[in-house]
């Protein structure tokens, strides 16, 4: 029986093979070479070009180029060495220093556990006693000092 997906697998096998010795020729010669190699040359130069132009850009922007950005990233990592450096130093020299550092108080208070309403009256919250009545002295000195000459 005749397969025709078959015979369409074996010319296109035979086209890629034709196909692949005819650019391996093409590829030997010296014409395709110098192709190639102007080719690869425009490339190189409208790539400076364009580097060029990115760069007068983000000048004009007053924005920084990529370069500019990894020095600086460079130099802020060198000063972190260094700092670093320097805190050990420090701390060698020193080491009473840390352990003369005021410890942090206990902590003595703890929150207060929540109640637990056994009857109504327990859930009903207390009465409030109110604000406490001013004395005279401090209701005073809480008013504003009188203005004169009005």
């Amino acid at each position: 029986m005749l397969d025709p997906l078959n015979l369409w697998r074996d010319a296109l096998g035979q086209w890629e093979n034709r196909a692949n010795q005819v650019a391996n020729q093409e590829m030997k010669s010296e014409d395709f070479a110098r192709a190639t190699n102007a080719l690869l040359g425009m490339s190189l130069g409208l790539q400076q070009a364009l580097g060029k132009a990115n760069t007068a850009l983000l000048k004009e922007l007053n924005l920084p180029s990529r370069g500019e950005l990894l020095e600086l990233g460079e130099r802020l990592q060198r000063i972190e060495d260094q700092l670093g450096q320097i805190a050990r130093l420090l701390g060698a020299q020193n080491p009473a220093a840390k352990a003369d550092a005021p410890a942090m108080p206990p902590r003595t208070r703890r929150p207060a556990p929540p109640p637990t309403p056994a009857s109504p009256e327990a859930a009903a919250p207390p009465p409030s006693a109110g604000r406490r009545p001013a004395t005279k002295k401090q209701a005073a000195a809480r008013r504003p000092p009188a203005r004169k000459g009005r």
